[in-house]
């Protein structure tokens, strides 16, 4: 059976992550942010990574990767919330911490690939929370923006609501991804589990 290592970056509801994953067949381990690449790549049963993170910083230097090495497996690799920046700072883009928390405000995003990747199937415009203490203001090279778009209160410019690098099996959703209450959140794992 393929499995599904499941890196906890603070994400306030990754067991119902878990059984999302395992509801679609396959095993899943949940183990800490300090989890390193070399264990990945000694069990070949281990078809995919996904870096579970919510919209707060939880430890303090929780933007800054443990393992570089994660981002060259050569296996699909998900970043969710804090998760895609983590990645995000690895790889040479910029992550911009705002100095104060606030809450994830709604955001209305156009999805830019919904024929095939983490939005297949999709609508072209979502209405997701996004607010983050922290935000993606540039990207590393190779990664294309999947989801962009604005805060529907403010009118803030939200560019970064999802990215892709399909060359490097890389992949991020920076908002709050719920798999509890939203059957588009569950369609994107989905879409995720079968790249792998």
């Amino acid at each position: 059976m393929k499995k599904v290592m499941v890196l906890d970056y603070g994400a306030e509801k990754v067991a119902a992550l878990c059984e999302l994953i395992k509801a679609q067949g396959f095993e899943v381990e949940l183990v800490g942010r300090d989890y390193r690449a070399e264990a990945i790549k000694a069990d070949p049963s281990i078809a995919g990574v996904i870096l579970a993170g919510g919209p707060y910083t939880v430890y303090e230097d929780d933007i800054q990767v443990r393992d570089p090495e994660l981002f060259n497996m050569d296996i699909p690799l998900l970043g969710l919330g804090r998760g895609m920046q983590v990645m995000i700072d690895c790889l040479g883009g910029t992550v911009t911490p705002a100095g104060y928390q606030y809450a994830p405000t709604p955001s209305k995003l156009s999805l830019h690939n919904t024929e095939n990747g983490i939005f297949a199937g999709f609508d072209a415009e979502t209405v997701k929370p996004l607010g983050f203490d922290a935000k993606v203001s540039k990207l590393p090279e190779g990664f294309k923006v999947l989801a962009s778009g604005h805060e529907v209160e403010s009118g803030d410019n939200r560019p970064f609501g999802a990215i892709e690098s399909p060359e490097k099996q890389l992949y991020g959703i920076q908002y709050v991804v719920d798999t509890e209450q939203s059957d588009n959140d569950q369609a994107a794992i989905r879409n995720f589990l079968n790249l792998l």
